[in-house]
């Protein structure tokens, strides 16, 4: 894809990601009160990967007989794979490609996205930081 159309298609990702992050956090904060925006990006971000009830997981646990950290580098690098198609080919082909792997590395891809969009968006003064 051309940096332009790469550029255009980010853009315009990010500006449909800050109108849901508007929305849900009207939302959160008249059932909930005061929300945080990293919070409310989560929860964005969660509806997009596990779309409906019956569709979400469990948060998935590392691997059994494992330790958080000793999970495999594979899984590590399968996720930091998935969280740069997503910032290349967009949220879309991403999730779709997450959603065909583990639990796990599904649940760690749902942090890292949340984790670098956060980020992202800090840096254009689209969320605050808490």
């Amino acid at each position: 894809m051309p940096e332009n159309a790469f550029q255009n298609n980010l853009e315009a990702e990010i500006a449909q990601l800050s109108a849901e992050i508007a929305q849900k956090k009207e939302a959160l904060e008249k059932t909930r009160g005061f929300v945080s925006e990293k919070e409310i990006l989560r929860e964005t971000v969660r509806e997009k990967i596990f779309p409906a009830p019956s569709a979400r997981m469990t948060p998935a646990a590392p691997p059994a007989g494992t330790a958080a950290s000793s999970v495999s580098s594979d899984d590590r690098n399968k996720v930091g794979q998935l969280v740069n198609k997503a910032l290349s080919d967009g949220l879309a082909a991403a999730i779709k490609e997450a959603r065909e792997g583990s639990p796990y590395v599904l649940d760690a891809f749902h942090d890292a996205l949340v984790d670098k969009l956060h980020e992202e968006l800090v840096k254009r003064k689209i969320i605050k930081t808490e």
